[in-house]
């Protein structure tokens, strides 16, 4: 019964950790951290472009460790 129950929550975390690492190779990838009003280009402003681009990589951290305890914790 706890597999049912866990199926969505490891739908929804896979997403998100998918959705984040889309968000820091691209942010990598395209040498521009942030998003909207707060967008910033190594270029021009390579402190707050690592600053950011080290939030978004810790956020990506933060998911796939949660979806992996969610994993680790339904497999026990």
């Amino acid at each position: 019964m706890k597999y049912v129950i866990a199926i969505p929550f490891v739908l929804i975390l896979g997403a998100l950790v998918l959705g984040q690492f889309r968000i820091v190779r691209n942010a990598v990838k395209s040498r521009v951290a942030g998003a909207g009003r707060f967008t910033y280009s190594k270029d021009r402003n390579p402190e707050l472009f690592w600053i950011v681009l080290l939030l978004e990589t810790v956020g990506l951290f933060m998911c796939a460790v949660y979806l992996l305890g969610l994993l680790f914790g339904v497999l026990r």
